[in-house]
């Protein structure tokens, strides 16, 4: 099972070194979860941030509708960093830090 923090939480985005806009921090372990095609598509050439006129043209691209359907419930082609960080045996926990 997943809970993914990144939707449960409104965990926010991360970005990537490359230029692509990241569903959290923890995505940024690009070497380790290229190996999974759903995660692999988040960096096509066109969804990089500098390709897009907004946000939006990303969150809504086929691709990242993909994602958000295997980690809310297609679990078994669910990137392995989701499942490793939002899995319900996970010890992840999201931390707040309020600006002073």
């Amino acid at each position: 099972m997943l809970i993914p923090k990144c939707i449960k939480n409104n965990k926010e985005f991360g970005h990537s070194s490359q230029g692509y806009l990241l569903p959290c921090c923890w995505c940024d372990n690009h070497f380790k979860s290229m190996s999974d095609p759903v995660f692999n598509a988040l960096f096509d050439e066109e969804l990089k941030l500098t390709n897009v006129n907004n946000i939006s043209d990303i969150l809504l691209s086929d691709q990242w509708l993909a994602f958000e359907q295997a980690i809310n419930g297609d679990i078994k082609n669910a990137p392995q960093i989701c499942k490793e960080k939002c899995g319900s045996l996970s010890n992840t926990k999201v931390i707040e830090i309020n600006p002073i």
